[in-house]
């Protein structure tokens, strides 16, 4: 395998599947240049293999980095996850409080991981596991992820490449929650068009991110196609990126749901840009290539306030007053829990979608 390393060190996972539901992973990380991992036995037929640190090159131990550490330190929490999942995996479907619950759980991960971080900065595994997973929660705003990097994590590991896009990508989440510019991108259809935000600007845009296995992306389609219609003699354009992997998967439900306008599959760019995890988004970007809506910021479910927006875009003026007033008082709370070793969970979602809702008028594109 060839390619470029823009971090200090690169992770290697080794997995073996044992069973349907147990897979065994032994991790290392390596550094710039030509790596080899060799793999050997273990006496322990229940660990099956291991990685053998002395005959490999280029390699550094995943203990060595605090990966151990880490490890351990998230095993009650991963424990209890895994076995809630296997108690409960064939209920999930008709039982919505199971699901709460699970998810309950996974928050309960990511509270560990950053207790974790804040205990043990100056571990590379602290670093990486900030980069790799933690920016993608949607449990804190990107304001108070942006304090954490700054005020928690060391500065030997952020002169790196890695280190800067991490930076990029806490900024363009900022951006596209607070009313900032959204990122530029250039992007190909399925029809071979090329749309790019240069070449849309003047227009209002709204950017889906969806795949064909999302229930509720498949729910909020309706309502997609009434807006498109809507506004389709305005300055307006609507599009679809997919995060499907399964081309067929893709092509069938955009025929079965009439999915007519612009659908980008297979390039993820933008959707790594902003590091969203939970779809279906939406972002709604105005005439000159402001982010004046955030379906994940305000929890717009049934896009009630998305149609407001677009019945009078020149309300977002105060939507941006008030996300700065939040973010500011959000910074505060958090640089506070900090001190005490906190961690909190705002809710300034719903102070927004009230806002724009009371600002919202008649008008039309």
């Amino acid at each position: 395998m060839e390619g470029a390393l823009f971090a200090p060190f690169g992770l290697i996972e080794v997995g073996y599947k044992q069973s349907d539901s147990l897979i065994i992973i032994k991790r290392c990380f390596y550094k710039k240049g030509r790596a080899v991992l060799r793999l050997g036995a273990v006496p322990d037929i229940s660990g099956y293999f291991a990685i053998d640190e002395q005959g490999s090159v280029n390699l550094v131990s995943y203990k060595r980095l605090g990966g151990a550490d880490h490890d351990a330190f998230l095993k009650p929490a991963n424990d209890t996850m895994i076995r809630f999942y296997k108690e409960n995996k064939d209920r999930f479907g008709t039982e919505p409080a199971l699901l709460q619950k699970a998810f309950a759980l996974g928050d309960a991960i990511l509270y560990k991981e950053l207790e974790f971080v804040k205990q043990h900065p100056d571990l590379y595994i602290s670093f990486w596991a900030f980069q790799n997973g933690i920016i993608r929660t949607d449990l804190l705003t990107p304001d108070s992820l942006l304090v954490f990097y700054q005020t928690v994590l060391p500065g030997k590991y952020k002169n790196s490449e890695a280190a800067r896009y991490t930076l990029n990508l806490l900024k363009n989440k900022i951006a596209v929650r607070s009313g900032g510019t959204f990122p530029d991108f250039s992007a190909v259809d399925i029809e071979k068009k090329t749309y790019s935000s240069a070449s849309l600007k003047g227009r209002y845009v709204l950017i889906q991110f969806w795949a064909s296995w999302c229930k509720p992306c498949i729910q909020e389609v309706p309502l997609l196609k009434t807006l498109n219609e809507k506004y389709k003699e305005a300055p307006f354009t609507l599009i679809s990126f997919s995060i499907d992997k399964d081309s067929l998967a893709f092509r069938k439900a955009i025929e079965q749901h009439a999915m007519d306008w612009p659908q980008v599959f297979g390039d993820e760019r933008l959707y790594n840009a902003l590091s969203v995890v939970p779809i279906p988004q939406l972002y709604l970007v105005d005439k000159k290539g402001n982010t004046i809506y955030n379906s994940n910021a305000i929890r717009d479910s049934d896009l009630r306030v998305l149609k407001k927006i677009l019945a009078d875009p020149s309300g977002k003026t105060e939507l941006i007053r008030m996300s700065f007033i939040v973010r500011l008082q959000e910074i505060r709370k958090l640089s506070a829990s900090f001190q005490k070793g906190n961690f909190v969970r705002t809710s300034s979602s719903f102070v927004l979608c009230r806002v724009i809702v009371q600002t919202s008028s008649s008008s039309a594109l």
